[in-house]
């Protein structure tokens, strides 16, 4: 079978592709059968770099964070158009690279996140300037004065430059959840997927210039914990976005410290299934069967935590 994605053999940066200069690849293994997919590029502080530096100058120079939210959702339209052209690819590397079952692939993974997107676009075409109302308040340094009078208006603008990490378990959703807000804000983004799943982020490349994305708002680079470092510590990053441990969300926390950056974390999420003594035990002994195979309990919704009393705990077991 031909994979689609699989042949990707240079990183996105800035709108142009690249292979890495170290020339280093990595052997990407399909979960379930072990089999070879593809030799995956590998990036370093190089390309890491070079993502920065265009994306900071692009968003400093250039007319992307300026323009309208009218005129963004076009090219973001562009690209769900492309996306969907492309949906039985996305699809198969979904499945090939991350383990991803078929009905999960065709639904959770796909049509949902597609969905949230389109109502993304449906709420941000209604976004605008909002005015507060004028108030009135005792003037505290001279409470007998005339009262102080003001009001002001709420604007939304663009944070900046956005490093977005993703992890393995649902890369196509995470990559698209990540990337297209930030994209749409008027920010200039790099992603930098999971080692383990490559392709599934390298494909957005292909996406952006189907789409006609102006050069220099994306970059795609893969690589090892240096180059994540950068993308956190860099003072040219403004903002980073991470789902994944709490671990690794602390330490990305504290590599942003210095700069103040703004940090999203959506970290540690493994739900539970609570089963009272008073439960239907065959109901959520199914239950509960179904949380831990589907998709091998790698969910931050799936609950694999299992919180059973006493009293009907050898009975659930």
């Amino acid at each position: 079978m031909t994979i689609p994605y699989s042949k990707i053999d240079s990183l996105y940066i800035g709108g142009q592709w690249v292979k890495p200069a170290s020339g280093k690849v990595e052997d990407n293994i399909n979960p379930a059968s072990e089999a070879l997919i593809s030799n995956a590029p590998v990036g370093g502080l190089a390309e890491a770099e070079a993502a920065i530096s265009v994306a900071r100058e692009t968003f400093d120079t250039h007319e992307w964070p300026h323009l309208s939210i009218e005129q963004r959702i076009p090219y973001i339209r562009a690209m769900l158009d492309e996306i969907r052209a492309k949906a039985a690819g996305i699809k198969d590397i979904q499945i090939a690279e991350g383990g991803v079952t078929r009905r999960l692939a065709e639904s959770m993974y796909f049509e949902g996140p597609m969905r949230m997107i389109e109502a993304l676009l449906k709420n941000a075409a209604r976004m605008q300037p909002e005015f507060l109302p004028v108030e009135t308040a005792f003037h505290p340094l001279d409470p007998t004065g005339p009262k102080l009078i003001g009001s002001g208006q709420i604007v939304r603008e663009p944070a900046g430059v956005v490093t977005a990490i993703t992890p393995y378990n649902a890369p196509f959703m995470l990559n698209l959840c990540k990337l297209i807000p930030a994209l749409l804000a008027g920010c200039t983004v790099i992603l930098k997927p999971s080692p383990l799943t490559p392709c599934s982020a390298l494909l957005f490349g292909e996406i952006a210039d189907a789409a006609g994305l102006p050069k220099g708002t994306l970059s795609i680079v893969t690589g090892d914990l240096d180059v994540s470092q950068l993308l956190t510590s860099d003072p040219r990053v403004d903002l980073v976005t991470f789902t994944g441990s709490d671990v690794v969300g602390a330490q990305i926390m504290g590599q942003a410290a210095p700069t103040l950056k703004r940090v999203l974390l959506e970290l540690g999420g493994k739900s539970a299934l609570i089963v009272r003594e008073d439960a239907d035990i065959m109901k959520a002994a199914l239950e509960g069967v179904f949380q831990v195979s589907n998709h091998c309990g790698q969910g931050c919704a799936l609950a694999t935590r299992h919180i059973v009393h006493n009293s009907i705990r050898k009975q659930y077991v």
